[in-house]
């Protein structure tokens, strides 16, 4: 049985890393907390990330217990079709809002998959066979498993936000119901129209200018943040990037968490104004040339650096009610890129603005789920979500 000491470190290092993720929890910061030193924690655990993976590890059992839950009130459930999208909206809903901060301790451990890989694969691997059950369950193919699956991930992390509650439920329900209608098959879906209001109204404005030293600096800590992750977000990396000195740096962006807002802001603004702005997507015509288009390079391991730094940003930025609407920025822009695309490619359709936006939530949820250096995987995983968005579109 774990000593007392090692239960109160376990207990300070879950509380730690839902409050500052891996990058922000320090040995020192978990021990003061738990009332002890920090070589208490290579006594207990020969490590703080082998604390961390016991933190992890312990969640998964926790996620275990959840999905048991969930399985026993299904079964109560009519197991058909029609029902599936309603189904993955109450079980986001469920997770999201689960007790002791596990869905968030859940993105925290995605966030540092390089620390703790073991967790997260076997984490992932749990959440691919309860939708692989779940598709079988209302007579779903496994594609249409794994097509779950995918917005789940994706809507698991943004769900999280509290920026506007009520706006933000609603939008996720025009998302899920809209998703249900095309790839599901699922009767075409009735909506709020809180999806397309919640995306008009995340207009960040940009307190900084939008030239010289600072936006520079902005645009460089996004780029930190995409190659290293948040631990590596420091303001000698960002001087590294913008050749410059750290106190340059420091002088625009003066503590931490400056540098992350900038990191945040800087994200958004790239979002806003490089929005559909890729000239190949802008000259399509036809469902054909989207398919193949976006089939041929929809991921790519620096596309899934940047959607993996999104997501990053978007967590962090869920630590600070200041930075709420930037990350509301950050979730609701889904869908900008290849906006234009869609309605080039399908003229007149009412729906284009939601296609794109759960078409890229889809696509973006890859750099999650699968590993995205073997072009064969995301190629494949790419080509099965544009299937069934051509099938939908067809049959809606």
């Amino acid at each position: 049985m774990p000593s007392n000491t090692a239960l109160l470190l376990h207990s300070a290092a879950r509380e730690c890393l839902l409050r500052y993720g891996v990058a922000g929890s320090s040995a020192r910061g978990i021990a003061e907390l738990a009332g002890a030193t920090p070589s208490a924690i290579n006594y207990a655990f020969g490590g703080i990330k082998h604390l961390f993976g016991a933190v992890f590890e312990h969640g998964i059992h926790e996620t275990e217990a959840f999905l048991i839950e969930i399985e026993a009130e299904l079964d109560l459930w009519p197991s058909r079709p029609a029902t599936a999208a309603a189904v993955l909206e109450g079980l986001l809903i469920r997770w999201v809002t689960t007790p002791n901060g596990l869905s968030a301790l859940y993105q925290q451990a995605l966030a540092s998959r390089h620390d703790a890989p073991h967790a997260v694969e076997t984490w992932l691997k749990l959440w691919s066979e309860f939708f692989a059950k779940l598709a079988k369950r209302h007579g779903l193919n496994g594609r249409q498993g794994e097509l779950m699956n995918l917005l789940f991930q994706s809507e698991a992390l943004y769900a999280l936000s509290c920026w506007r509650p009520m706006l933000e439920r609603a939008a996720l329900g025009d998302v899920v119901r809209h998703f249900g209608a095309l790839w599901l098959g699922g009767a075409p879906s009735c909506q709020t129209g809180a999806l397309a209001a919640a995306e008009a109204a995340v207009r960040l404005p940009i307190d900084r200018p939008l030239d010289g030293p600072a936006l520079t600096m902005m645009h460089a800590a996004v780029e930190v943040v995409a190659e290293r992750g948040l631990s590596g977000l420091t303001h000698r990396a960002v001087a590294a990037k913008c050749n410059v000195t750290a106190g340059a740096v420091a002088h625009y962006y003066r503590s931490a968490a400056a540098l992350m807002a900038a990191a945040i802001k800087g994200q958004v603004l790239a979002l806003q104004q490089h929005a559909g702005a890729t000239l190949k997507l802008q000259s399509i015509t036809t469902l054909d040339d989207f398919v193949q288009t976006l089939a041929a390079g929809a991921i790519t391991p620096q596309s899934a650096a940047t959607v993996r730094a999104r997501r990053n940003l978007f967590l962090a930025s869920l630590a600070d009610p200041a930075h709420a609407q930037a990350g509301a920025a950050v979730r609701f822009a889904a869908g900008a890129t290849i906006r234009e695309a869609v309605k080039g490619a399908l003229p007149g359709d009412p729906c284009a603005d939601l296609h794109a936006s759960v078409l890229s939530r889809l696509l973006g949820a890859i750099a999650v789920t699968a590993d995205t250096s073997d072009a064969s995987v995301t190629t494949s995983i790419s080509e099965n979500i544009l299937q069934g968005f051509v099938e939908g579109v067809n049959r809606v």
